[in-house]
């Protein structure tokens, strides 16, 4: 999307009082005005360098990513930290969310998968902490079918996911 547009559907989503959840895909500098009313921003790794300066590949990046996105007006992150998972960080809290082991074929939207799926469950008035696993699961779903959208996992495989990894543990 053009950085107008987005800047053009931030301003109105603020003004409407919408929650935003924002992937900032593809990565560019994104004006520093936008991040107060961003409710949540979804960085992968190379994003988190290009908006902090930082290289995440690990828990710890990810957390000095997510802080330094904090610290600019962002109300929270879901920040890629490499191939271990992704971190979510809020004034107050975070939740890690380990990689869930499967059998993965295509990555293709699986970013997009997540910061739908975290809309959906914050939507549902889900906390952060528990729309994290939510989003974590549809995304690690997603990529184990070939495509964007027709590998898009239904609510129902992912509550199932949620609920072996929850049985496991």
């Amino acid at each position: 999307m053009p950085l107008d547009a987005t800047r053009a559907a931030i301003r109105l989503a603020h003004q409407s009082g919408a929650k935003i959840i924002f992937d900032p895909a593809p990565v560019s500098n994104v004006p520093g005005e936008l991040f107060p009313m961003v409710d949540v921003i979804k960085p992968d790794t190379k994003e988190a360098e290009v908006l902090t300066g930082l290289h995440v590949t690990d828990r710890d990046s990810a957390r000095q990513a997510a802080h330094h996105l904090m610290k600019q007006g962002v109300k929270a992150v879901a920040v890629q930290a490499g191939s271990q998972g992704d971190l979510l960080v809020w004034h107050g809290g975070e939740r890690w969310l380990p990689r869930i082991p499967v059998k993965a074929v295509d990555a293709t939207g699986a970013g997009d998968t997540f910061a739908a799926a975290l809309a959906v469950a914050l939507a549902e008035g889900r906390s952060l902490e528990e729309a994290g696993p939510f989003a974590s699961a549809a995304a690690a779903l997603k990529t184990t079918k070939l495509g964007a959208r027709p590998a898009l996992p239904g609510r129902q495989e992912v509550e199932a996911l949620l609920s072996r990894i929850t049985d496991s543990s």
